[in-house]
């Protein structure tokens, strides 16, 4: 009999070994895949245009052990209807077979291995609303911290997200504001290098967003930052050159300074320098009486040039 009881573990342990590891599975199996997967948590849904994403979460420990997601949809009260089969990096959905105005539940289940569903009792209900209009009228200001995008308000209660980019015919993807704006104006930093093509969309303030298609775009080239006329130009001579001093300009983005300077026998004004301050030292001034005059440089044009002032040549007392 012992002899026996021996033989039937060994048996019993070599069918085990056989169970985990046949089957044509991709290297060996445990018994958790055998088990029901962890269900699917923590639902969020965003309406744009005319796709309704879906999304969800899973524990990466899982990975190993599901093949894949299945996505269902019950509308307006009735069963549930297989919509997608999708692989196990999946964590998204994009439905474009709903209706506005029809009331929709959506739930997600992860497929084991073995084939085997995870627990489905959570929900996700949605009814998308019928669309805004798109914001017409775009325009754009520049003010002294950057530019200024406004547009036509659109009619009813709604809410606006502004997008941009560096690529024409790409505005929609990155939202600039952290928050659905209220008015129909924003104001955004500079970008002093590339051309900025900025468009809007206009969204009401539901759970779902209801976000509609984008307005035309507006281009902001960097030129359009032209300062300012510098003001308040005044020179003074001292044994170490002539001294200049100016008010800064108002324009946060002013990058630079360019001094010019004239003298008796020049025909025009001169470039002798640049500064980054409302100031700038003639080290090397000429002996007769001189004029001065200073712009201020945006990301690529000048202002307009300063009134000129005469300075004369610094005389020992």
């Amino acid at each position: 009999m012992k002899g026996f009881h021996t033989s039937a573990a060994v048996l019993s342990a070599g069918l085990l070994l056989a169970l985990l590891t046949a089957c044509g599975s991709k290297g060996p199996l445990t018994m958790y895949a055998y088990e029901a997967p962890e269900a699917v948590s923590d639902y969020t849904a965003l309406h744009r245009e005319n796709l309704l994403t879906i999304t969800w979460q899973h524990p990466k420990s899982e990975k190993d052990f599901i093949k894949g997601f299945v996505i269902e949809r019950a509308e307006d009260g009735n069963g549930f209807v297989e919509l997608a089969s999708l692989p196990k990096e999946a964590r998204s959905y994009e439905d474009r077979s709903f209706h506005a105005g029809k009331t929709y539940a959506y739930r997600v289940a992860a497929i084991s291995l073995r084939d085997r569903r995870s627990d489905v009792s959570d929900t996700l209900r949605v009814a998308p609303r019928q669309l805004p209009q798109p914001p017409t009228g775009l325009k754009v200001a520049v003010t002294n911290s950057g530019i200024a995008v406004s547009w036509t308000p659109v009619a009813g209660d709604v809410r606006y997200n502004l997008y941009k980019s560096t690529s024409a015919g790409q505005c929609g993807n990155a939202v600039v504001n952290a928050q659905p704006l209220r008015e129909p104006r924003y104001e955004d930093r500079v970008d002093p290098v590339s051309v900025t093509y900025y468009c809007v969309r206009s969204l009401y303030d539901t759970a779902l967003r209801d976000e509609g298609f984008v307005s035309d775009e507006v281009p902001v080239l960097p030129s359009i930052y032209i300062p300012g006329r510098v003001q308040g130009l005044r020179g003074v001579a001292s044994r170490q050159g002539i001294q200049l001093i100016w008010r800064e300009n108002p324009e946060q983005w002013v990058a630079a300074y360019t001094v010019y300077r004239k003298g008796p026998g020049d025909a025009d004004f001169r470039r002798v320098g640049e500064s980054v301050v409302p100031a700038w030292l003639d080290a090397a001034p000429l002996r007769g009486a001189a004029w001065y005059a200073v712009e201020a440089r945006g990301p690529v044009s000048h202002g307009q040039r300063s009134a000129a002032v005469q300075v004369l040549p610094f005389q020992e007392p």
